[in-house]
């Protein structure tokens, strides 16, 4: 806490915890009760986060501080006055949106939260009004009741949390669960590593982020490989190597996959992909693979119906069936957005495509946006997408029912 040399009867407080207390204040209280009263009221203050800016980059001249806002703007002001009115908001032009690190939709459509680096925040969708301003997150869910759930990394002074917003009531909190590195949040699924040291196993349970509670576990024989949560349901994608305990387990147990890894020629390209219902930690359908060459990682796994969709890094996604294990087409593009009750897919590729295709690989909808898509969702069961481009706008677009060569053949086959 610091005293200020002024004869105003005020305190305030900033970013970073720092309370500043005027010396006329200190002097008119009756009581130290008073004075407490004042300085719990700025610790409110930071504690809910309402401070009159955050900053990384600062500067001082002559008693005038300039910051960058968590907002963006920059923050002219005068040291030691607290007059918020005071302060001059310069709003510089809008950049070239990067690629988040999080985007998601409540599920009545009403808000978007939208994470870069460093910044995060939601808007209402219908009226593009930023609402909150937050910490940057790494993944964001919603549930029914309009409440965010953000994964929020350390950053600086601030500890790695996971923060809920209500929409409803426009009240935050820190969630009391202790994230470590092996707690992983993805599309709202709280996910957390243990080793048991005597069985020589690793335990993956997952919770409610909600309530904290156990939703179901699962062990496995290997240190966890990596993993990802397919786009738009709740399966979770784990990919292991032929030669780790988990792949020789299930190879051994299951003639239909050791056949698929008697055929991958490149065995160290070979990998089990196992997929577990996200509802319960059962398994719900495995294959091997052989990698393509262009192969982008883990996260550019996502499964719908009988079909894996595998990114590469060249803007082009291999699909292959679960059930057989077999190659079945190549797509332009990486998925962006998937539906599992149709199970259509969203893929972009660098120039500012956008198509959707359906189970068949039948093109639905080519969309030419002209800026990088960083964001797409499906909505109303696939008849409706929204995307987020580079410029900074929200697009609504409806989808095709039938692809157009089905609906060519349909008018052929009309009388004439």
């Amino acid at each position: 806490m610091t005293l200020v040399d002024s004869d105003e009867v005020n305190g305030f407080s900033i970013a970073g915890g720092h309370i500043y207390i005027h010396r006329k204040l200190a002097a008119v209280a009756k009581s130290d009760d008073e004075l407490a009263g004042v300085i719990g009221h700025e610790i409110g203050h930071i504690i809910s986060h309402q401070f009159a800016f955050e900053t990384r980059a600062l500067d001082e001249f002559d008693g005038t501080m300039v910051g960058e806002a968590l907002g963006g703007a920059l923050v002219v002001a005068q040291i030691g006055n607290p007059d918020m009115n005071q302060q001059k908001h310069i709003f510089l032009p809008l950049s070239p949106l990067p690629s988040g690190q999080s985007a998601a939709l409540s599920k009545d459509g009403k808000y978007l939260s939208l994470s870069t680096l460093h910044r995060g925040g939601v808007w209402d969708v219908a009226t593009g009004k930023q609402l909150a301003v937050v910490h940057g997150f790494t993944d964001a869910s919603w549930d029914d009741a309009d409440t965010v759930y953000m994964d929020v990394p350390k950053d600086m002074d601030v500890e790695r949390h996971i923060t809920q917003i209500s929409m409803t009531t426009r009240v935050s909190k820190d969630l009391s669960y202790k994230v470590t590195d092996e707690t992983h949040m993805r599309y709202g699924r709280l996910t957390d590593w243990k080793q048991d040291d005597k069985k020589k196993t690793w335990t993956l349970s997952q919770y409610d982020p909600a309530t904290d509670k156990t939703q179901w576990t699962r062990s496995f024989p290997d240190r966890y490989f990596t993993y990802t949560a397919s786009y738009g349901s709740r399966d979770l994608i784990f990919s292991f190597p032929l030669s780790s305990h988990t792949a020789k387990d299930a190879l051994k147990a299951n003639e239909a996959l050791e056949s698929e890894a008697q055929s991958i020629k490149n065995k160290s390209l070979g990998r089990l992909i196992q997929i577990l219902d996200g509802k319960n930690g059962e398994e719900d359908g495995s294959l091997v693979v052989e990698l393509p060459p262009n192969y982008a990682g883990t996260d550019g796994l996502n499964r719908a119906g009988d079909l894996l969709y595998v990114a590469g890094v060249d803007d082009r996604t291999t699909v292959y069936s679960i059930a057989s294990g077999k190659r079945i087409r190549d797509l332009i593009g990486y998925v962006m957005a998937l539906d599992p009750s149709t199970n259509r897919v969203f893929t972009a590729n660098r120039v500012g495509e956008g198509v959707v295709y359906d189970a068949a690989g039948a093109e639905l909808a080519h969309y030419q946006l002209g800026n990088p898509i960083r964001f797409a969702l499906f909505r109303e069961g696939a008849v409706m997408v929204t995307v987020i481009t580079a410029d900074q706008k929200v697009r609504t677009m409806k989808v095709a029912s039938v692809s157009p060569i089905d609906r060519e053949v349909a008018r052929d086959a009309l009388p004439k």
